[in-house]
């Protein structure tokens, strides 16, 4: 089904370009109508060339071909005859053949005909002469509106191979990075292709195809999944039920909470019925497979991506209402899990031909994506948009050469840290057979927004994470809430890489609970983050994170203040909350040395919450040295632990 799924968009190869109009050579109307102009050139002097052209007009088959080559051997100078025969010799598939004939009507009488420029420039396309092609298809589009000769159809396949061979130029002329080499052990002598990785990166999933004698196809197609060890895939297994057991599956996007897989399936493995299906984690396996309410037309609805937090899906539709071919189209997922009525990306992504096999990065800001109708080298190119400040897609680039090619580019895809890329290939050397997944360092200006990717869990007492978190941009002070999943407490969020960020738990009642997010860690998939959701109570002691001092002083650092000033906030919102600031230490050096600067450090936080603006008379501050260990103090772990600032309710 998807080998079927893939040749449906991927087969349309311009290694020789000049050979796509040939089959459709029937424009030209078999001379039912004047394609030249008998007035542009003075015609040839010999009259017994000029009389074996005319009576080759009057006939068919090798009769036409026979008297034309008489009468352009008669005379060397007879471009009437020149001309038809090469439109013969385009007809029968010789280039070569075409382009000296033409080539000799271009020397003789160039205004002859548009078709001269026309076929020219389809051969000097395929012979990768690009620079003549661009002057030859030029004549053409320029010559529309002077006569009615040249037919609509060869002006708008003009029309396109001028803007490819346009491309084909500057992206030729400015070649990007590219060094392609395979994924190890998930490639194999079999087909490997419709990859994605989760939003994490922790896995890649993709489509194997097998043999399977005896089977009407001669082959199965197993949807797997390889779990990736610092970017070292193991082989791969094949998904569990309710995946592999109906129709083939593939084409899959996980959402990063982990907990929603899309992907696609089509009835009887029949791409003319393929739609787009979910599941959702049930423990350490998958519920039934469901569609998502909204999303389906009665065509083809295919090769899901969705936004980190599952709340936008862009997928790629031949439904009605598009530009042409197949589209991309957008949709929101609803509070109840419905999803809006699809919309249209609209003709700045879309074009008139297939556009297809959408990414969208974990950014959220940067689509790739596969067409054939935007400005590019041939087939199926790869492109980028980004998304503005405004919420639109700005116009799609090509990826460059020789990323792209004459031929398919398809499946591309990007790591979340944006210096990855993955797409599947037959063409690539170094491939294990077959299609292969191969992946290649991406060039920084394709690259997305770095990004980090914040997974979190928020634990409440009672099990019932009802409190809201906030995530708060400590460079630009905007805050927003982060979703949270209230039957597990769980959430994802992402963060400009370059910014500091603060997670903070705000409800009615509840104690103050922070992580701080730095951007000195550079790491693009934050360690999990957890945050408690604890009543406040009279006596209780809750830890502050991320009060950070120099070592062995009490100088607190500039990212400690960042909480503090979160804290500060807490109390104001909390008016007839009263706390004491503890510090505590380690057991590491002298027990009076230990104490005396856990009392200095938790007078430190005193004052810079006095600073703040609370009231002296809602402070206290105590130090309590290595005395009151929550942790074992042999391990640098339960140390850590123990080096702590807490705040108890008064």
């Amino acid at each position: 089904m998807y080998s079927k799924h893939w040749r449906m968009y991927s087969n349309s190869s311009l290694a020789l370009v000049v050979f796509i109009n040939f089959l459709r050579l029937s424009c030209i109307h078999s001379q039912s109508r004047d394609i030249f102009d008998r007035d542009a050139c003075p015609p040839s002097e010999n009259a017994q060339a000029l009389r074996l052209f005319e009576r080759g007009l009057k006939e068919k088959g090798l009769e036409r071909k026979k008297l034309f080559a008489e009468a352009a051997k008669l005379n060397e100078d007879c471009y009437e005859a020149h001309f038809q025969l090469g439109l013969i010799y385009v007809r029968e598939q010789e280039a070569r053949l075409a382009k000296y004939r033409l080539e000799q009507v271009m020397r003789l009488c160039p205004d002859y005909s548009p078709y001269t420029w026309f076929w020219l420039g389809n051969i000097y396309y395929g012979e990768g002469r690009y620079t003549e092609s661009i002057e030859m298809l030029k004549k053409v589009v320029g010559y529309k509106g002077e006569k009615a000769a040249f037919d609509d159809k060869d002006f708008f396949e003009a029309q396109k191979l001028l803007k490819q061979a346009e491309a084909m130029v500057d992206l030729t002329r400015n070649r990007v990075a590219f060094e392609p080499r395979p994924v190890e052990d998930i490639c194999t002598e079999q087909d490997e292709y419709l990859a994605m990785l989760s939003p994490d990166n922790s896995r890649m999933f993709f489509t194997r195809k097998v043999p399977a004698p005896g089977t009407a196809v001669g082959y199965k197609e197993i949807f797997m999944e390889a779990q990736n060890n610092n970017w070292h895939f193991d082989r791969g297994r094949p998904m569990p039920a309710p995946f592999n057991t109906v129709f083939n599956n593939g084409a899959s996007f996980m959402t990063a909470d982990e907990k929603y897989l899309y992907f696609v399936m089509c009835e009887n493995n029949e791409v003319s019925k393929c739609d787009i299906y979910y599941t959702k984690r049930d423990g350490p396996g998958w519920d039934v497979i469901n569609r998502p309410p909204g999303i389906n037309s009665e065509v083809w609805d295919s090769q899901p991506t969705l936004s980190y937090d599952g709340q936008t899906m862009i997928f790629s539709s031949t439904r009605k209402g598009g530009l042409g071919g197949a589209d991309l189209w957008v949709s929101q997922r609803r509070s109840d899990g419905s999803w809006e009525t699809p919309q249209n990306l609209g003709p700045v992504i879309n074009s008139p031909e297939n556009d297809l096999m959408p990414f969208l990065h974990t950014d959220g800001k940067t689509l790739y994506f596969s067409s054939k109708g935007h400005k590019g080298l041939g087939g199926y190119d790869i492109f980028y948009s980004r998304k503005g400040e405004n919420g639109q897609w700005g116009p799609p680039v090509n990826i460059g050469a020789p990323i792209n090619t004459e031929g398919d580019e398809l499946g591309f895809f990007v790591s979340l840290d944006g210096t990855r890329a993955f797409f599947t290939s037959d063409k690539l050397a170094g491939g294990k057979g077959g299609r292969d997944v191969f992946t290649f360092p991406l060039y920084e200006a394709a690259r997305p927004e770095q990004v980090r990717l914040i997974k979190g869990r928020l634990e409440a007492d009672n099990n019932n994470p009802d409190a809201d978190v906030v995530l708060k941009n400590l460079s630009s002070r905007e805050a927003s809430l982060v979703r949270v999943d209230r039957e597990d407490g769980r959430f994802v969020a992402v963060v400009k890489a370059d910014d500091d960020y603060l997670l903070t738990v705000r409800k009615q009642g509840a104690a103050f609970s922070s992580q701080l997010i730095s951007a000195s860690d550079t790491t693009p998939l934050v360690p999990e983050v957890k945050l408690e959701q604890k009543q406040l109570k009279k006596g209780e002691a809750y830890r502050l994170n991320d009060i950070y001092f120099a070592t062995n002083s009490a100088t607190l650092t500039p990212k400690a203040m960042f909480t503090i000033q979160a804290f500060a906030e807490f109390l104001k919102e909390n008016p007839d909350v009263r706390v004491a600031i503890h510090g505590h230490t380690d057991n590491v050096g002298n027990d009076n040395d230990n104490l005396t600067l856990s009392r200095q450090r938790a007078r430190a936080v005193y004052d810079a919450l006095l600073d703040q603006g609370i009231p002296p008379q809602r402070l206290q501050h105590e130090g309590f040295g290595e005395s009151r260990p929550i942790a074992d103090n042999t391990t640098p772990e339960g140390r850590a632990k123990n080096r702590r600032t807490e705040f108890v309710i008064l």
